[in-house]
């Protein structure tokens, strides 16, 4: 216990200089200019923006860091350990998979693939325990910052749907910078006598050393068929099974052989299933907003703004402004410009016709609404090719020509 509380001491002290350390810059650089990029697509589409850009880095940075000291412990017991050499052929092989689907870059396809190469033909020659353990710990960390973080500024959209032709959608995309320690096999010239009772160590190959690493890690979803908040915590908690599952069967691989082989293909085939049952359900099952032939529906009301003051909540329907009926929003925005003096909007709540008042002009409601006229701004897809794209871009210049 004494040794293992000395290694957890040593591992926080790397994690600090690990923060510290400019490469953990360079990730938050990258992490702001996706949000930038969100915040453009906020105002596009809303036409405000619901967070400030240095929130959501701060927010993302303490969710990072904090779940970052549960991966260090899960490593220290465990033992989960990498020799950089293995990621010569997993990353190329990660890069090429991106050009068939952007999806494929995740650590679990690469990862296990190149396990299963390594089980049949001996190449390459890598820890295969160690990689499965990997991709558990880092969907382990995934999974945690999407229960806690996944719902988080979430963009009401409009989606095309093949019965009800356009529903309401949530889109939910969050970034999180995972600076964690990692083992790193460094020679065979040292004392290894530390791994033997570390599970995932049994390699008498390498001398293993705590180093620091920087990951970061995206979650993008969307639904329609469940509030944001409910859709990331079923999310969060399919993949928490998923990556303890998967570090189980890295622990059972080092003492029964036929493991290496059963844990990367339980890796590879039940991350896909994660993503067509998902996909599978959003397509099946009813959405929860469905604009009807009347009146528009509410999807979002902005904080602070004269629908949130007025009381409207998701899922109500406009029916009338100002004594105008409206079924789309330019129906909203000329029914507003007709009281100069306040504004009188009646809805349908639960099947109950109300009124609410606001004793001031509006000039702008402030609800994000979706009605039968509404424009199509998110389509149900996860099958987006980079290869694919190229060759149909080749094949539009060729005909051209």
């Amino acid at each position: 216990m004494v040794y293992i509380m000395g290694l957890m001491g040593i591992a926080l002290k790397n994690l600090f200089w690990v923060i510290c350390s400019p490469l953990f810059l360079v990730v938050l650089i990258l992490l702001y200019i996706q949000y930038r990029r969100l915040r453009k697509m906020e105002m596009k589409t809303l036409g405000y923006n619901t967070n400030s850009i240095r929130n959501k880095m701060i927010k993302s940075s303490i969710y990072g860091i904090g779940v970052s000291l549960i991966g260090t412990i899960v490593v220290i017991l465990l033992g989960i350990g990498v020799n950089i050499k293995d990621f010569y052929f997993i990353l190329p092989l990660a890069l090429i998979l991106l050009l068939i689907n952007v999806r494929y870059l995740c650590f679990s396809y690469g990862g296990s693939i190149i396990c299963i190469i390594s089980f049949f033909t001996g190449f390459p020659k890598i820890n295969i325990s160690s990689v499965i353990a990997l991709i558990g710990l880092l969907h382990l960390l995934e999974s945690i910052l999407i229960y806690l973080d996944g719902s988080n500024d979430y963009m009401p959209m409009v989606m095309e749907n093949e019965k009800y032709e356009l529903v309401g959608a949530f889109s939910m995309q969050r970034f999180w910078p995972i600076p964690f320690i990692i083992l790193i096999g460094v020679s065979t010239r040292y004392n290894n006598s530390m791994s033997s009772w570390w599970p995932l160590l049994a390699s008498k190959d390498y001398a293993y050393e705590l180093a620091g690493a920087i990951a970061a890690l995206g979650y993008g979803d969307m639904t329609c068929i469940y509030d944001p908040k409910v859709k990331s915590k079923i999310i969060a908690k399919r993949l928490f099974l998923y990556s303890i599952s998967t570090i189980i069967l890295s622990v059972i691989s080092m003492k029964i052989t036929i493991f290496k082989l059963i844990a990367p293909v339980f890796c590879i085939t039940c991350h896909e299933l994660l993503i067509r049952m998902s996909l599978k359900e959003e397509k099946e099952k009813t959405p929860l907003y469905i604009p009807g032939d009347e009146g528009v529906l509410v999807l979002e009301v902005m904080e602070k703004s004269p629908a949130h003051y007025m009381g409207l909540k998701r899922g109500d329907k406009i029916v009338a402004v100002n004594g105008y009926r409206v079924n789309n929003e330019s129906d909203i925005r000329y029914s507003l410009n007709m009281n100069e003096n306040e504004c009188n909007i009646h809805i349908l709540k639960d099947g109950r016709l109300l009124i609410r008042n606001y004793k001031k002009r509006v000039y702008r409601l402030g609800a994000f609404v979706i009605s039968k006229d509404s424009r199509v701004v998110l389509q149900l897809s996860n099958n987006f090719s980079i290869l694919k794209k190229i060759i149909n871009k080749f094949k539009k210049r060729k005909h051209a020509v």
